[in-house]
């Protein structure tokens, strides 16, 4: 589990608790172990599909899909673009509150 491998500093104690929190709850819904897109895939709140697999969906499949999941796309190609803090500034301002809103179900 999470918990046991981190070693947390933070400014402010309280925000330590509040990791140690949020890894305790996302730990909850692990079965043996793993969390839930691994060990149960299709009880699990995401689903998990490489580039092509969704560039081979229609536009309706892929609607539906997310009305169930959430999605993580893996392996797709973008040139030149790190997980790093000018690859997170083509997302958007790294001192922006950015929301993600679904509204499919309303």
């Amino acid at each position: 589990m999470v918990n046991r491998h981190l070693r947390l500093s933070c400014q402010y104690v309280n925000y330590i608790h509040r990791l140690k929190q949020f890894f305790k709850r996302v730990e909850s819904g692990y079965e043996n172990g793993q969390p839930l897109h691994i060990a149960d895939p299709d009880r699990s709140g995401f689903a998990i599909i490489s580039d092509a697999e969704f560039w081979a969906m229609s536009a309706h499949d892929v609607q539906e899909l997310f009305h169930y999941k959430n999605v993580m796309v893996t392996g797709c190609k973008h040139p030149n673009l790190k997980f790093d803090e000018s690859g997170l500034w083509t997302l958007a301002p790294l001192d922006s509150q950015v929301c993600h809103c679904e509204w499919s179900r309303q």
